[in-house]
């Protein structure tokens, strides 16, 4: 959890919300929403094995799905929470 940012408006490797997502955080569609429009991925989903520490694997980058080998139990939806104590989203 962050609980203070500068200018972080694009989230990490700019993948924030975009222009598709109902959130809309750019004025543009990011790279996400790009494959999906451009029908390259069916989906928006993205995500990230960083890998153990003894780097003895490499680490992963899935767009437009996840590796179920990579982690155990259920996937589940739930909300982002919007700035706490007071703060507003950059727009």
């Amino acid at each position: 959890m962050a609980t203070a940012s500068e200018d972080l408006n694009e989230g990490i490797l700019g993948l924030s919300f975009g222009n598709v997502s109902a959130q809309r955080d750019l004025a543009y569609s990011n790279f996400i929403d790009e494959l999906q429009l451009q029908k390259v991925t069916e989906s928006r989903a993205f995500s990230v094995a960083l890998g153990p520490q003894d780097g003895h694997n490499e680490g992963v980058l899935i767009f437009g799905g996840v590796d179920t080998g990579k982690f155990v139990g259920p996937l589940r939806m739930i909300p982002i929470l919007g700035p706490q104590g007071g703060g507003a989203l950059w727009r």
